[in-house]
């Protein structure tokens, strides 16, 4: 049993200089950051580069554990995976899917207050035209049948000259 007064310590885990999670009770949070051209709101990419996803998984509530939490990624069509470029906190992990073009690793672990990324790289490939959205999928067990889906769109422009590209964060969070 928490106090209140429990709500408003910081755990170490916590970074500091990142955002403080909201006050309300939920206890996690994903969200899609990805690369992003200079002063554009949208993703832009040609066929033939490659991109990054980096996924945010955070336990926002204090005092507690989460476990086992799955990211999964099918990848839609025009991107395709990098095979090991599969990361968690920047360890290589292995891949657990067994589809083509899908990415999925467990979190065995996420204690309270604090979060990690799962990243990857993807190839733009011919088959990419128009605008392609990328939805992950980050399930926690205890609720299985309603997993966070975060987003984010790619704009498959022709081939420019090499842009100067950065990660930023993108307006892209689900909560529960």
């Amino acid at each position: 049993n928490h106090t209140d007064d429990d709500e408003d310590e910081k755990d170490e885990d916590y970074e500091n200089g990142d955002e403080e999670p909201p006050e309300e009770d939920y206890r996690f949070l994903s969200r899609i950051l990805s690369v992003k051209s200079s002063d554009e709101d949208l993703v832009k990419a040609s066929v033939g580069d490659k991109l990054q996803y980096t996924i945010r998984v955070s336990n926002t509530k204090n005092n507690s554990i989460l476990r086992n939490i799955e990211v999964k990624d099918s990848l839609p069509t025009g991107l395709k995976l990098v095979e090991g470029s599969i990361k968690v906190d920047n360890k290589e992990v292995e891949n657990l899917s067994d589809k083509d073009n899908e990415v999925k690793v467990i979190i065995e672990e996420l204690e309270g207050r604090s979060y990690l990324y799962v990243t990857f790289k993807v190839e733009v490939t011919e088959d990419a035209s128009g605008e392609i959205l990328n939805i992950a999928e980050v399930t926690y067990p205890e609720n299985p049948n309603d997993p966070q889906k975060p987003s984010v769109p790619v704009e498959i422009v022709p081939e420019t000259p090499e842009v100067d590209r950065k990660s930023t964060r993108l307006n892209s969070s689900h909560q529960i």
